[in-house]
Parts: structure tokens; C-alpha cells; sequence
């Protein structure tokens, strides 16, 4: 590669000055635009401003260059594409050794995502605006404090990406109660009605976040906040209550109202020695 000449690097002199590299707590948005949905996988690529870390597409990049004033600015400019990996004997092997074993999205045994399929080539490149000056990375004529600021800028995990972790490794967690192999049912002495109109907490009148207890049919709205907002504690209390009459555990096991269909439900124990999380494995019977 050529060196740069004087005039771009007195550019770059002046548009440095107003740059960091990213730090931990900073938001970057690098890899997709803020006014659209350009990522550095469309065909102009992704613009990175170097001092507000904010991520523009070809269309909006003189609209953002021109909110830093008279001076020159410094984008980083990422363009990525996807090319089909070649065929290799692990990909030739049936269908039901590459099915997906476990509900998640990608990893061991998870369903497959693109990154399976592609190998993604990478371009980066120092663009000056408004000049239009484009330098391809790495470049050694280039001031190191550009240099590092590209660098941590590239490697930063984006404020999408962040947001995206959760669900990428999401994995359904599922656990049987113990209460629920031995449920005690009382004796039916009401009809719970499949109009969701008529449903409402026994104690408090509520009528949203309800859970009816799959013991004695009774309905209670959700657990009140440390805001005092969400539910009046209906469910909560009325387990507590229980524990007095049918000791030593009452009746634990409660379902949200709504979220029953014909392959499970959100069922939640209220019991101490047992994690409280939402379980969708109980086999449920309801009361009728």
C-alpha cells in the first residue's frame, strides 16, 4: 500500500482530536445504523462515528457528519459479507444426527443459525468525511491513537448485541415440582369459567396476573412489588393460610390463568424448599 499523503494525514491530525477509543460503559451501535436498518452487511457497509460510537448507512452519513461542525470526522467504516463454507464430511452425515436435541438457539445440539453455514470476511477502513477519504485497515501510516480507537471499536460488543445475549443463549429451564406427584384436589365446590371476563382475584377483586391454586380452586392475583405495584398478594397469602389448616406444606402449586393450552401451562410453587420459577412440566389437572 502507498503512503498516506501530508494532506490526509493533517485531516486525520485534526479529526483525532475529538476521539477516544470506547470504553467499558460507553454504548456503541456498531452494527446497525441509527436511522435504519443498514449493518455492515449491506453493500455500502456500516459508518461508524469514532467520537459518538453511533452507527449511520451510506444515506445518513453527510446528515451525521455535518452535527460535528466545520471540523473533518472520523468514521469507522465496517463492511462484512457472507461466503458459503465448503461442504465437509460432518455435514454429509443424516438428518437425524444433526437434529436439534435441546431448545436452544445455536451451540451443541441447539437449532443451527446462519454462522453455521457462512464464513463472514471481514473489510475495515478509516473514513474521513467530508472529504471522502477512505484507508483501508490495518495501515501503519495511520496515528496509533486512530489505530487503538479502531481496534476497540471493532472488538466492542454493541449496545443490539448485548440486548441479543440473553435470547441467543436462552435454554428452556424446566423442573418438576415435587408437590406435583402427589397433589392433593379437594373436592370441586365451584365451576372456574373458560370466559376470562369473569375471572378475579378473591381477595383484592383484581382481575389481571390472576393464579388459580390447583389444590382447592381458589384465585388470587400475583405478588405486590417492592413499588407496590403488580399484584394485591391474593395467591401468596391464601398459600400461607393454607399451611395453617393442612399442614406442613399447604397448597403450594398455583397456574397463571390464561396460559393454559393442551401442552402445559406456567405453573409456579409457592413452597420454600423448592426454587420458585415459572415450571411448565407439571401435568396439570384442572379444576372444573
Amino acid at each position: 500500500m502507498s503512503q498516506l499523503s501530508e494532506e490526509t494525514l493533517a485531516l486525520m491530525r485534526t479529526a483525532m482530536k475529538r476521539i477516544r477509543p470506547v470504553g467499558a460503559y460507553d454504548k456503541a451501535h456498531n452494527d446497525e445504523c441509527i436511522y435504519s436498518f443498514d449493518t455492515p452487511f449491506s453493500p455500502s457497509g456500516l459508518y461508524v462515528n469514532m467520537r459518538t460510537f453511533n452507527g449511520v448507512g451510506e444515506a445518513y452519513l453527510e446528515v451525521d457528519a455535518k452535527k460535528e461542525g466545520a471540523d473533518p470526522v472520523l468514521y469507522l467504516h465496517l463492511r462484512e459479507k457472507r461466503v458459503p463454507k465448503q461442504p465437509t464430511d460432518e455435514a454429509k452425515i443424516g438428518a437425524s444426527e444433526t437434529a436439534p436435541t435441546r431448545m436452544a438457539i445455536g451451540g451443541e445440539g441447539g437449532f443451527k443459525v446462519d454462522e453455521d453455514k457462512y464464513d463472514i470476511v471481514k473489510e475495515q477502513a478509516i473514513f474521513l468525511m467530508p472529504n471522502r477519504i477512505s484507508v483501508p485497515l490495518p495501515c501503519a501510516d495511520i496515528p496509533e491513537l486512530i489505530s487503538e480507537a479502531a481496534r476497540a471499536l471493532i472488538s466492542k460488543t454493541s449496545v443490539l448485541a448485548e440486548e441479543k445475549a440473553a435470547a441467543i443463549a436462552w435454554e428452556a429451564h424446566v423442573a418438576e415440582s415435587k408437590y406435583a406427584r402427589d397433589l392433593v384436589q379437594l373436592p370441586a365446590h365451584k365451576q372456574i369459567s373458560p370466559d376470562s371476563s369473569t375471572w378475579v382475584c378473591e381477595v383484592s377483586g383484581m382481575r389481571e396476573n390472576l393464579w388459580l391454586n390447583l389444590s382447592d380452586g381458589h384465585i388470587g392475583s400475583g405478588r405486590r412489588h417492592y413499588d407496590g405495584s403488580g399484584g394485591a398478594n391474593g395467591a401468596l397469602d391464601h398459600y400461607k393460610e393454607t399451611k395453617k389448616h393442612f399442614p406442613p406444606h399447604g397448597f403450594p402449586l398455583v397456574v397463571k390463568l390464561g396460559t393454559i393450552t393442551p401442552h402445559g401451562a406456567d405453573v409456579y410453587s409457592y413452597a420454600e424448599d423448592e426454587d420458585t420459577e415459572e415450571r411448565r412440566s407439571f401435568d396439570e389437572k384442572q379444576h372444573a
